[in-house]
């Protein structure tokens, strides 16, 4: 983002030391109340890119112990993405647009994403963002910018070794994401949010 702020330099533009704003419409906003309760943890699985995203069988015991301490938990992403969490218990929000997703964001008590857009839009919501990096790192300028974040990353002498990910794991292991445990990031959504 600081990079965008020095190409507009001449243009007088100055960032104001807070996240990307987003403008949900009122339908929006409706559109969020319906599918989603207050006080939610939204999970958002998807990433452009493979080695980016956390494995489904984390995601999906991450919304059980969230379930567990009687959280509702509401899934959001691309239609597409919907096979990377689904089932028992959740509250499925895929496919909605992005204005609406906001929406969706900004009712939650936190928000769990992959660096992603998603978790770009999160930013947006002013709510407690839960990051989980993995082949990139936040030292390569892709973070949750200038917003309550709690980065889950493991130290490995591997990583970064993408600066936008891919399709596969170079070493063919990507411990760099499964090494990242439900339970680690179940206790920062609860200390974040």
């Amino acid at each position: 983002a600081e990079r965008y702020f020095a190409a507009a330099r001449a243009l007088d533009v100055t960032p104001d030391a807070e996240p990307a704003d987003v403008f949900p419409t009122p339908e929006d906003e409706a559109r969020a109340a319906s599918v989603a309760p207050p006080e939610h943890v939204a999970l958002a699985p998807g990433a452009s890119r493979a080695t980016k995203r956390w494995p489904p069988s984390h995601w999906r015991t991450l919304a059980g112990l969230l379930r567990q301490r009687g959280v509702p938990v509401v899934a959001v992403g691309a239609a597409a993405e919907r096979p990377l969490l689904c089932g028992d218990g959740l509250i499925e929000a895929y496919g909605l647009p992005l204005r609406a997703v906001a929406a969706l964001l900004r009712r939650a008590r936190a928000v769990v994403a992959n660096d992603s857009g998603l978790m770009h839009l999160a930013t947006t919501a002013r709510r407690p963002v839960v990051a989980l990096f993995g082949p990139t790192a936040p030292s390569l300028g892709f973070f949750p910018y200038r917003a309550a974040a709690t980065v889950v990353e493991r130290a490995l002498g591997c990583r970064p070794c993408s600066v936008f990910g891919s399709d596969h794991c170079p070493l063919g292991h990507h411990r760099c994401m499964i090494e990242i445990t439900p339970e680690d990031v179940a206790r920062a959504v609860m200390a974040a949010g």
